[in-house]
């Protein structure tokens, strides 16, 4: 008896069809060298990915906050650096004021003085950090963010350091060479431990730099196993789709040639 129904050749097809999608899927990896290039890839999977990828991102960003916290410190730190040298220079010309009686000479040592005063004003004013002053009195803190999760910042305090917040303002070492020295004496050790206070911060930033980085390596190499194609594997599969394809193909083949000669010999019968 025969079956109306190619059995051999449905069986066939759908393998042929099986190994097609398979090859297709595998070509697709290779190209795009990616596992998962749409959700029904991996459903689970790509709902990891996106959770890696959304913390690798938020990751990235944090870095920037850092980077923009540790050079607003770094520029504070040279400036106060540089106070710091003029204040020397200061104490310098009010010693040698506090040894000289000569007119002309005390106020030559007044000029440099009020010179070295009116920079230091300057440097604390155009220490800036997108447009506002860090150490003008006008910005008394910043707050960088420094982890993906909300509230995880920290609060970088600044303070003045012009020269009227160290108490210069008035000084005349022409006059009173004795008070400019104590005064001078006091401004650096404000000077001082305003530069503590900003290397504090800034290693704190350090520490958290090397942390987010960390991180991103980590979350990296996570987002890449999920995602990633082996692309070797897949060109070995690849090779073994097409050949069950094709071996497949020739049985779809086969099977329809067996029919159709069984049918053409039955007929001859029938009509012999």
């Amino acid at each position: 008896m025969i079956s109306s129904t190619n059995m051999a050749a449905l069986y066939s097809a759908n393998a042929a069809n099986k190994w097609a999608d398979a090859a297709t899927t595998a070509s697709e990896r290779i190209s795009s060298t990616y596992r998962i290039n749409r959700s029904s890839d991996d459903p689970s999977g790509m709902m990891v990915a996106t959770a890696l990828s959304t913390d690798l991102s938020s990751y990235n960003r944090t870095l920037d906050n850092i980077h923009s916290g540790i050079a607003a410190v770094q520029k504070v730190d040279a400036s106060l650096t540089s106070i710091a040298s003029y204040l020397t220079e200061m104490r310098t010309l009010a010693v040698t004021a506090a040894s000289t009686s000569t007119a002309s000479t005390l106020s030559t040592l007044q000029t440099s003085f009020d010179n070295y005063r009116s920079d230091i004003t300057n440097v604390a004013t155009y220490t800036t950090l997108n447009g506002s002053s860090l150490m003008d009195g006008s910005t008394t803190s910043v707050s960088v963010q420094v982890g993906i999760a909300a509230g995880d910042s920290r609060s970088l305090s600044f303070s003045s350091a012009t020269a009227a917040a160290l108490g210069l303002s008035s000084l005349d070492i022409s006059s009173d060479a004795s008070t400019a020295i104590s005064t001078i004496d006091s401004a650096l050790v404000t000077i001082e431990n305003y530069q503590s206070l900003v290397g504090a911060h800034e290693k704190l930033l350090g520490y958290r730099e090397t942390l987010s980085n960390d991180m991103v390596l980590s979350l990296t190499s996570a987002y890449g196993n999920v995602m990633n194609a082996d692309v070797a594997a897949e060109t070995t599969n690849l090779a073994t789709y097409q050949i069950r394809e094709q071996a497949a193909s020739a049985i779809v083949a086969q099977a329809n040639t067996i029919t159709k000669e069984m049918v053409t010999y039955l007929l001859k019968g029938v009509t012999g």
